[in-house]
């Protein structure tokens, strides 16, 4: 079994686990293959399911480090065009690739990062969740190294792809570009990064003020001389404004600075809580929960921010998710009205990052099973998080019910006396 924990699979189109007849090798597999087979031969029960979490864990990869990893580092590093046809010598399509070339090896090098990180939680944490009660750690553990190989290579594959689909692109802008500077045509004036001027989209960063503003007082939480209840206060009257602002208005799926910056401050909030969860933190974790509304509702309107995996992680986290629910516990116990933080808030909160896809709702699910059985508190905040998510698709699936976080629900149900 030693030995089996560090098979590779192949690059085989068929699963490597999976045998066109019983007992029976792949014809094109070495010896290798033939020991990955015998395993999965032995342990059916986990073939399926291992097949099942690396679909999904590829889907969530591919849709990821697309968006937040490959395309940035290629729209930041090749889109000066402007820049590359103004100066003199102007540039050429070769000079061009060989820029892309080099962009490509820092893609490449983050996105693999990524994707090791990524697929060994995911898998890692899933696993043995989902794994038969009967079946031995040592089973569990190689099947987890075996699921993880065939992910990483499927994973590569899907980086490889992605990268020359962008090289394609930008070459193909290049080329077009450079048709319309030979022929006099001048480029867009428009500056990288800049929002398209289409529909009611805003022109400019002061057309969001009021995220700015909300984002200013998110940065200056703690250091006002106000307490920090008034703050708090004044805190929601600028989230009901930027609410009101983004009803209004469309909202590009683009990155807009504004909404980064708040983005990146709630994060940073976020951060310094779990570092330090104590009683004099809940205010600040309910500051982060107004941010997360405006975050929230961006996100059922398209837009697409650029940190969700970091946010993520840091939530979908079980000790982190633990620390959460001792401050709901604390707020019980106590008689600190300052303090108070219901089952109700934090749920609601859980809601957010699922309605507004700021969060993995399988990451934040198997975060939840860990710590349900843990923590009575996480029972009723987890209960709380999918009655909202239940009401939130009434309708939608009136007979079967809530379509999502199966694995949670039916653990509450045999949680419940």
């Amino acid at each position: 079994q030693k030995f089996v924990s560090r098979i590779p699979f192949t690059g085989n189109n068929i699963s490597p686990w999976a045998s066109k007849r019983p007992r029976t090798p792949h014809k094109k597999g070495g010896i290798k293959e033939m020991l990955v087979d015998s395993f999965f031969h032995q342990h059916k029960d986990l073939q399926q399911l291992c097949e099942m979490i690396v679909d999904r864990a590829m889907k969530n990869f591919s849709e990821s480090v697309s968006t937040s990893c490959i395309n940035p580092i290629f729209r930041n590093g090749a889109t000066s065009f402007e820049e590359y046809f103004t100066k003199s010598p102007m540039m050429i399509l070769e000079e061009y690739v060989k820029m892309l070339k080099v962009l490509e090896a820092d893609a490449n090098r983050d996105a693999t990062t990524m994707m090791n990180g990524d697929f060994d939680r995911i898998i890692k944490g899933t696993l043995p969740l989902l794994a038969p009660r009967e079946t031995k750690p040592k089973v569990v553990e190689v099947a987890c190294s075996l699921t993880i190989n065939h992910a990483s290579l499927k994973g590569k594959k899907t980086i490889h792809l992605i990268i020359s689909e962008e090289k394609k692109k930008l070459v193909d802008e290049f080329v077009r570009k450079e048709k319309k500077v030979k022929a006099g045509v001048p480029l867009s004036n428009a500056k990288k990064g800049a929002v398209p001027q289409t529909g009611s989209v805003p022109s400019n960063d002061l057309e969001l003020q009021s995220i700015i503003d909300l984002t200013a007082s998110l940065r200056a939480f703690h250091d006002l001389d106000d307490s920090l209840r008034n703050r708090l206060e004044r805190l929601k009257l600028e989230k009901a404004r930027a609410i009101e602002y983004l009803h209004k208005h469309f909202i590009v799926t683009e990155s807009s600075q504004p909404v980064v910056e708040l983005e990146l401050q709630m994060i940073s909030m976020l951060k310094e809580f779990f570092s330090n969860p104590s009683p004099e933190s809940i205010l600040s974790l309910q500051a982060i929960i107004e941010a997360a509304d405006v975050l929230s509702l961006l996100g059922t309107m398209g837009y697409a921010g650029s940190n969700k995996e970091v946010l993520e992680t840091l939530v979908c986290n079980t000790t982190n998710m633990l620390a959460l629910m001792d401050r709901v516990k604390y707020s019980v116990e106590t008689d600190h009205r300052a303090e108070f933080i219901s089952h109700d808030t934090l749920g609601n909160f859980l809601f957010l990052l699922v309605k507004g896809s700021l969060v993995n709702h399988r990451a934040l699910e198997t975060a939840l099973l860990c710590s349900v059985k843990a923590n009575q508190d996480a029972q009723v905040v987890s209960s709380v998080m999918l009655n909202r998510l239940a009401s939130g698709r009434a309708g939608i699936d009136s007979t079967h019910g809530l379509v999502i976080m199966v694995r949670l629900q039916r653990l509450l149900m045999r949680e419940q006396p």
